[in-house]
């Protein structure tokens, strides 16, 4: 082989090298990336194989769907029936224990739940659009609230164990008032500002009839 087609030769060789060893692996470190996936699931597994999130469609939206260890679901975040956002929380047996959502009439809802299931506390808009906040007891009987009233002024609620309401504390009419009830929701006492603003006490019988009252002018 003359010293010409040697040179060329080799020549070919180390260029074939080359590619193989440098542009190739360059090409192959380089990132792919895709615009988008479209699919109607994806399911993440542990090293065993088992699925622990899932990312899934239904008719109202999309889910994310967090298990533990034990194929229980722990979290599920998507889309409720209604189209609104909500978050659930399960303890390690899947008891909801927690939700945040959206209410019937559009606004947002925090709820919590007791080991069984049970709601012990909300917090919602009402239907005035005004906060309110509540809490039960148990056996998921409302036994307290913080709200508003019709004027849009502050009110304290409170309960007996069956739900009658016992006791309200409000401002209504520029005024702060105080009111009992009886377990037939008759109320008893009402401690409040008279029409000249000085301060009452309006006492009924048992079936919320006959006051007496004290206080000046009364």
């Amino acid at each position: 082989m003359k010293v010409f087609e040697r040179i060329f030769l080799y020549s070919i060789i180390a260029i074939l090298i080359f590619h193989v060893f440098l542009v190739d692996e360059r090409v192959e470190s380089q990132p792919s990336f895709s615009e988008e996936i479209r699919t109607k699931k994806i399911t993440i597994v542990n090293n065993e194989g088992a699925g622990v999130i899932e990312l899934y469609s239904y008719s109202a939206g999309g889910v994310i769907l967090v298990k533990n260890k034990r194929d229980v679901e722990s979290v599920t975040i998507g889309t409720a029936v209604g189209g609104g956002g909500n978050i659930s929380v399960k303890k390690e047996d899947g008891t909801v224990v927690a939700i945040m959502g959206v209410t019937n009439i559009g606004g947002g809802k925090v709820s919590v739940k007791n080991e069984k299931g049970n709601e012990v506390a909300g917090m919602a808009p009402n239907t005035d659009g005004d906060g309110r906040i509540w809490i039960n007891n148990r056996d998921s009987v409302e036994v307290s609230f913080v709200g508003t009233n019709v004027n849009g002024s502050g009110l304290i609620g409170t309960s007996n164990k069956d739900g009658v309401l016992g006791t309200i504390l409000a401002n209504t009419n520029n005024c702060g008032i105080i009111q009992t009830f009886n377990k037939n929701g008759h109320e008893l006492v009402s401690i409040s500002q008279t029409t000249e603003g000085h301060g009452g006490i309006w006492i009924y019988d048992r079936y919320g009839e006959y006051p007496t009252s004290y206080g000046p002018n009364l």
